[in-house]
């Protein structure tokens, strides 16, 4: 026989009767009940909330990178501002040192080459000038011998002129070896024209014979030719003092030119530097910039910290508030400064009054698939202070009945 000719039949043949609508809607009524009474029991038999006690709190973080060597407050002591904290070693510092030990190296080295090369060209630029200074020396002696001897030739030629028919006086010169400064010497101006205008003057060309004429054309001569020497001898002493003044200021010049000088005022301006960092401590000292009690250090002693890495948080238990997470669809049950219960460990109870609620939902609780969102409420105490128990601790947080 085929399975959907087959017809089942209860035992004896009879059909089951349908249960009775009475029966049917307490069945529904108990599972509803039922319902209820699990969710009582997880929420803990009453509408309430976990939240988590807080307080005012002062992060303190490292400053500069480097080793944690001491902590002078311990976890859980109270702190007044400006009390130490932690101490660091100073990485930057160190490393700010270590450079500039480095760079004041760096430049006296770079001083010590420089300093060499301007040895090296200050010595062949001074034989080069003491050469020349040598040189002009010579020249200019030559050129005094050389006026000495013009001069002391003019005289002798004007001793051969009578005094009577010269056509000037020569007084005597006095000439010395060293100098060049005439300082009692009166030079003969005796010149051709003044020799033609003494004959013209005379009642003869006749009576200047041919040796008085020759002797006032020599001593002309040699007169224009110690005034030529003269100026010579002024030309080198102008020159001897040009490369006295330059032999003197050479090796300034060089030291300038070969860059001496600017790494002297860079490697002072370095040393300098380097002493400023040298005076500043090793040390770097945390302390703290607003009252509270130590929370749990996040380093050890001799561990290494960043700059910026959070070490401990100082915790104003004066200042204690509660805050707990409420679904948005409850925020019906609290208003600003509505009074909550609130049960801490232990079951020790106390109330506390709304002092904030957010405008805006939080963003990191919003779930999608729940169609859920909450905001963070903050509570503040309302009743005798409450009881001392760790920041962090969880506290149930009832709403009272409106």
């Amino acid at each position: 026989m085929p399975d959907s000719d087959r017809i089942s039949h209860p035992i004896g043949g009879l059909s089951p009767k349908p249960a009775p609508g009475g029966r049917t809607l307490l069945l529904i009524l108990l599972a509803l009940g039922t319902g209820f009474g699990i969710k009582h029991v997880l929420s803990g038999g009453d509408d309430s909330y976990t939240g988590f006690l807080r307080a005012r709190t002062t992060r303190v973080v490292a400053t500069v990178s480097g080793r944690l060597t001491k902590i002078t407050l311990e976890e859980g002591q109270t702190a007044d501002v400006g009390e130490e904290l932690i101490h660091l070693t100073n990485d930057e510092l160190e490393a700010e040192r270590e450079a500039g030990r480095q760079k004041v190296v760096n430049l006296n080295f770079a001083l010590g080459r420089a300093r060499a090369r301007a040895e090296v060209d200050l010595e062949w630029r001074l034989r080069e000038l003491e050469a020349e200074l040598l040189e002009t020396r010579l020249q200019s002696a030559e050129f005094l011998k050389a006026q000495f001897d013009q001069r002391l030739g003019a005289h002798a030629w004007t001793d051969l002129i009578p005094e009577s028919d010269s056509p000037t006086s020569v007084t005597e010169t006095s000439v010395t070896e060293t100098s060049v400064t005439e300082t009692s010497v009166t030079e003969a101006t005796t010149t051709p024209d003044d020799v033609f205008q003494t004959a013209a003057r005379s009642d003869s060309l006749l009576d200047i014979d041919e040796g008085q004429l020759r002797a006032l054309l020599e001593q002309q001569a040699a007169t224009n030719a110690a005034e030529v020497s003269t100026v010579q001898v002024q030309l080198c002493e102008d020159r001897l003092l040009q490369l006295t003044q330059l032999i003197s200021e050479l090796p300034e010049q060089v030291d300038r030119a070969s860059g001496v000088a600017a790494l002297e005022a860079e490697l002072k301006q370095a040393q300098d530097e380097l002493t400023e960092i040298e005076a500043k401590p090793s040390a770097v000292v945390l302390r703290a910039a607003a009252y509270g009690t130590a929370g749990v250090y996040r380093a050890a002693v001799g561990q290494r910290v960043r700059a910026g890495e959070p070490l401990v948080e100082l915790l104003d238990r004066d200042y204690r508030h509660i805050t707990v997470k409420v679904p948005t669809r409850e925020l019906v049950r609290f208003d600003p400064q509505s009074v909550v219960g609130l049960e801490f460990s232990g079951g020790r109870r106390h109330q506390g009054t709304v002092s904030r609620i957010p405008t805006q939902a939080d963003q990191d609780t919003n779930s999608v698939e729940t169609d859920e969102s909450f905001v963070t409420l903050e509570i503040e105490p309302l009743d005798r202070v409450w009881p001392d128990v760790p920041i962090g601790a969880a506290v149930r947080v009832s709403p009272c009945e409106k």
